[in-house]
């Protein structure tokens, strides 16, 4: 196995193969040994993340730094605005994006030689592997090397498999909703769950899979193409320097982690390495051979001391020890590899280079990566751990040599410990505070570098409650600028994408304006299902919102404080994320103010418990999702309307509607109500979606009923009638499967219908 480079060895001269090739040798017995453990390689974070081991327990921070490895049975975990950057060991690149959950399955790859490449270096994985990820939920972008025939790289999802050779693309599983695959580049054979047959998606081509494993291909969306080429771009720029050296130690880690008998023992034993130890100098000075081969003495062969068999000069090899920087680090510290060599060159003082080694070989290679500069004054920082040099070389490169302008060496290890977001650091380490910083001028505290206070307050706020991506979202939105307007954008959204638990007794102070929560550019999730509200009429004027990333509302009544009359007559309870309502909820006249409308609305998911209840009696009650709802034993009243909006699914059972007006079900896919009373004889009930099914209804006869589908209805008129109608037949229809009735008078076929339901219209969606 080849290690360095011809040039590398001429320049180390004829010394340094007396430690190379025994080492050589050695690695090449454990790669030969080796059960063939792949690893996976955290290469950058950003945002709130979290890691699990195979038991579901939090990995502390120090162990999931970047460049750390994750074994088989982990878990890597990107939260709200939060994205991770994984590198297989073979040359795949994996990104999280923000709300993904991916774990490591499997992963075995052979050995390989590392032959002093980076990733940058390959067109094709280094050796076979197989990998298994599983994608609980979110969205990953993929990359990979071109693989070997014999190797194999699936992602299994609650919708199915993918099977990947050799691509580009995104996959997206949404629970209960299914997946989205996008594919940029050659192939990706997916599978989805149930079923036989797997469907080939080339590139520019997507395929949507619902929850039910039906598949349907289309063409990608080019604004898809471009995000993930860019994230691609982007994941590729932070690891195509990483060297397969890197990736080959720590399989061999892996390896030594599972059989550490003979592995530990070849690796901490210098004599095994054929390295050089005190007692092999000690043997040379008493050895009378070596003695007599050093003077001018002639030899047993007849040639001179000072001559060898070749007719070449002798080395001396102690002079060559002395000579070169590299062979004296071997003697001083009894370590000969290729970070040996690399690092002599960078002359680094003995307690840089003792501190150098205590570190994994992964900040090793880091360290050597980042230039000798760099590494020696992150290693002379006081009292600097391994973690402190992961956070600086986390930071982009202009933020690095910001950080590395500080003078004082305390001051820049306390900017590292105090994790600021870039966004930040731009505006401490402006030119005019680096300029203060500086001894000869006046030499300050880190906490007392001069800069707006509102800003560092603000990003405090944001880191504490994980938002501190906003920052730097809304420093580009400045041009670098944080004006008060962009203050109060990052203020609000700061509030609305924190979880909150509603109380009984709302206070204004709780209160958002809808202008402000509408227009923030960080809760687009609820504006835009807002928008579909207002297409709809269902909402118009003035609104006041109370917010949050996850919403919780515990059973009980909820009322506005006194003080509060002059809030609007529209109160909208909004979770960007998801919305948690338990048992018996209910509602009081809000301020006094008659007929408020409650509106219960997230841009993900719903979660109610079973045989929730929903009471609004003394007001209108709008809830709308952008996921799927699901309601199950649910009581919903309002005083004059009900209206349940999904932008995907709805499924309704056993359930009861309440209102003197007006009930509306709307979903924007399927609709499936199963069990569903009316309280009392509503005038008019209207149930909208692309396709509908219906069991165990009985309409009041005197209520006009629309029921609004894709393709509208069979001979101008009707529904399908019956279960045994197939499910290709059923898309986009209306379908009495079973049991509707009109004033408790059944319709099973089309002379029932004519003779129950002249208060039935079967439309077509506009």
């Amino acid at each position: 196995m080849k290690i360095f480079s011809s040039g590398y060895s001429t320049l180390c001269g004829s010394m340094c193969l007396v430690f190379l090739l025994p080492i050589s040798h050695l690695l090449g017995q454990v790669l030969e040994k080796g059960t063939g453990r792949g690893v996976v390689i955290i290469t950058a974070k950003d945002g709130p993340t979290r890691f699990l081991d195979y038991q579901g327990k939090v990995l502390p921070a120090d162990k999931t730094v970047v460049g750390a490895a994750l074994p088989e049975g982990n878990v890597a975990q990107a939260g709200v605005g939060g994205k991770i950057v994984l590198l297989l060991s073979n040359g795949t690149v994996t990104t999280l994006e923000s709300q993904t959950k991916l774990k490591i399955r499997e992963f075995s790859q052979e050995p390989f030689d590392a032959a002093g490449r980076k990733i940058s270096d390959l067109n094709a994985e280094p050796s076979k592997s197989s990998v298994k990820l599983d994608l609980d939920w979110g969205s990953i972008v993929v990359t990979t090397k071109k693989l070997d025939r014999a190797s194999s790289l699936q992602i299994q999802s609650a919708s199915g498999v993918a099977g990947i050779r050799g691509t580009q693309f995104r996959l997206a599983e949404n629970p209960g909703a299914g997946i989205k695959l996008d594919v940029t580049e050659s192939t990706v054979i997916f599978t989805p769950k149930g079923a036989v047959q797997p469907v080939a998606v080339g590139p520019g081509q997507g395929l949507d899979v619902s929850s039910a494993g039906v598949a349907t291909s289309r063409a990608i969306n080019p604004s898809a193409v471009k995000s993930i080429t860019a994230t691609n771009t982007e994941s590729i720029l932070a690891t195509d320097d990483v060297l397969l050296s890197v990736l080959s130690e720590a399989m061999s880690d892996a390896l030594m982690i599972e059989d550490k008998g003979v592995r530990e023992g070849s690796a901490t034993d210098p004599e095994a390495e054929g390295e050089p130890t005190d007692q092999d100098e000690r043997n040379s000075k008493d050895n009378p051979t070596d003695e007599k081969a050093s003077s001018d003495e002639s030899t047993t062969d007849g040639t001179s001391a000072a001559m060898n068999a070749a007719g070449q000069p002798n080395v001396d090899a102690g002079q060559v020890l002395e000579n070169n920087p590299a062979a004296k680090q071997v003697r001083k510290l009894g370590k000969a590899n290729e970070l040996s060599f690399k690092l002599a060159s960078m002359g680094l003082s003995d307690d840089k280079v003792q501190i150098f080694y205590s570190f994994s070989s992964s900040t090793q290679n880091a360290l050597l990566a980042a230039g000798k500069e760099t590494a020696s004054r992150l290693l002379g920082l006081p009292s600097g751990q391994e973690s402190d040099i992961w956070r600086f070389l986390n930071y982009s490169s202009d933020t690095r040599v910001r950080l590395l302008a500080l003078s004082d060496d305390q001051m820049l290890l306390g900017l590292i410990r105090k994790g600021y977001e870039e966004s930040s650091l731009a505006v401490i380490l402006s030119d005019q505070n680096l300029q203060a910083s500086n001894p000869a001028s006046a030499p300050l505290d880190v906490p007392e570098i001069g800069t707006d206070s509102n800003v560092l307050q603000l990003s405090e706020a944001l880191k504490d409650s994980g938002n501190s991506a906003i920052l730097h979202e809304l420093l580009q939105l400045g041009d670098g600028e944080l004006t008060p307007e962009l203050e109060r954008i990052g203020e609000v959204a700061n509030l609305l994408l924190t979880d909150f638990t509603v109380p009984g007794e709302i206070e204004e102070s709780v209160l958002l304006s809808g202008k402000e929560v509408l227009s923030n550019p960080f809760y687009r999730e609820v504006s835009s299902v807002y928008g579909h509200l207002e297409n709809d009429f269902l909402v118009a004027g003035e609104a006041s919102f109370v917010g949050g990333r996850n919403i919780e509302m515990p059973s009980g009544s909820y009322r506005l404080a006194g003080g509060t009359e002059s809030v609007s007559d529209l109160i909208v309870f909004s979770a960007s994320e998801q919305l948690s309502i338990r048992d018996d909820v209910s509602f009081a006249e809000f301020g006094g103010v008659e007929n408020t409308r409650v509106v219960l609305m997230s841009g993900g998911s719903l979660v109610t418990t079973k045989g929730v209840s929903l009471d609004a009696a003394t007001n209108d009650l709008i809830v709308s999702v952008r996921q799927d709802v699901l309601l199950q034993y649910a009581t919903l009243k309002g005083n004059r309307e009900v209206t349940i909006r999904s932008l995907r699914d709805a499924t309704f059972l056993d359930s009861e509607l309440d209102a003197s007006d007006l009930a509306t079900l709307k979903a924007t896919q399927n609709l499936y109500v199963d069990g569903l009373n009316f309280s009392r004889d509503i005038p008019k009930i209207v149930m909208e979606a692309s396709t509908i099914r219906l069991m165990n209804i009985d309409f009041p006869s005197s209520s006009i009923v629309n029921l609004n589908s894709l393709k509208g209805p069979i001979d101008g008129r009707y529904p399908n009638f019956g279960t045994d109608i197939p499910s290709a037949q059923q898309l986009g229809r209306v379908n009495f499967l079973q049991n509707i009735k009109s004033g408790g008078n059944l319709m099973h076929d089309r002379s029932t219908f004519d003779k129950f339901g002249d208060n039935i219209k079967i439309g077509k969606l506009p």
